[in-house]
């Protein structure tokens, strides 16, 4: 199989269960888990990639669940697949959470390391929540802002 075979497309109800084995694979969040949230990466109806955008309260929109199948890694879907789902909210801003090591990788894409005290009331509270689930662990999460005029620039 070719990357040029990969389609990129919204999710269909059917999807949930491949969505849902992939994130739990990954050890990603399988929590209110619903199609319409996520953009995924498939060849012949079989998804090994996908990325959401949640809402949170007051409109606030978290980039979430990106997963991609470890066999598709290091091949540029991963960053695709936030690419195009962040040009769909090019006017707004969207913050998502992460480990350390993965602030490059958003970086490249425009988000930027935010404090706690700037991030609107649902997000920050959404970030004290990831960071106490995570707060024995050696790996430490951030909070990460793309704003809106940034993300037009991008687009």
């Amino acid at each position: 199989m070719r990357l040029t075979d990969i389609q990129y497309r919204g999710a269909t109800e059917s999807d949930m269960g491949q969505i849902s084995d992939l994130l739990a694979s990954v050890r990603g969040d399988v929590g209110d888990l619903h199609h319409e949230q996520f953009l995924v990466a498939c060849i012949g109806g079989v998804i090994f990639g996908c990325v959401r955008i949640k809402e949170l309260a007051n409109g606030e929109k978290e980039l979430a669940s990106l997963a991609v199948a470890p066999e598709w890694r290091n091949r540029g879907i991963g960053s695709a697949l936030v690419s195009k789902v962040v040009s769909k909210e090019r006017r707004s801003s969207v913050y998502l959470h992460c480990f350390q090591d993965r602030r490059a990788f958003y970086a490249r894409h425009g988000f930027r390391v935010a404090n706690l005290d700037e991030l609107p009331p649902a997000v920050r509270d959404e970030s004290l929540r990831i960071m106490t689930a995570f707060a024995g662990s050696e790996e430490k999460v951030v909070a990460m802002v793309l704003t809106g005029t940034v993300a037009e620039e991008l687009a």
